[in-house]
């Protein structure tokens, strides 16, 4: 019997969904993720984070556990923390499709200097688009 790897390649399909019990209500929910970490790629050393979510479910909520396991997948990732915050948000976007998405990473600080980068979904300029098209969300 074959054990599958703890970390994985993160791919947004490993995110879950169920159907939103309160379609009807507009109400946000907050998710907290600690101590999300990712490899820097030039050194290899670790970038912390902690996560908020914020968002306004659609037809669909996350499944809390299988976004704690996606999340989990990125700690043997090297890549810099602006693509990881950016494909994180465009994965939960493709797959929970909410109304509305907020993400904010505070990085801890290392060499005196400490990073947060907030993702609005959609973005301030897709709102004003009527013609937006969320296959562009994708590319």
């Amino acid at each position: 019997m074959s054990e599958q790897p703890l970390y994985q390649d993160p791919q947004g399909k490993m995110i879950d969904r169920f159907p939103n019990p309160h379609e009807d209500l507009d109400y946000q929910i907050e998710l907290q993720a600690e101590m999300f970490s990712v490899l820097d790629p030039e050194s290899g050393k670790p970038c912390y984070a902690n996560l908020n979510f914020g968002y306004f479910p659609g037809e669909w909520c996350v499944e809390h556990p299988s976004l704690a396991l996606y999340l989990l997948s990125y700690r043997q990732e090297r890549m810099s923390m602006e693509m990881a915050i950016g494909r994180i948000a465009k994965d939960f976007a493709e797959e929970v499709d909410p109304n509305q998405l907020r993400l904010e990473a505070t990085f801890v600080s290392r060499d005196g200097i400490a990073a947060k980068l907030v993702v609005p979904w959609p973005s301030p300029d897709e709102e004003e688009d009527d013609e937006f098209d969320q296959e562009d969300l994708r590319e």
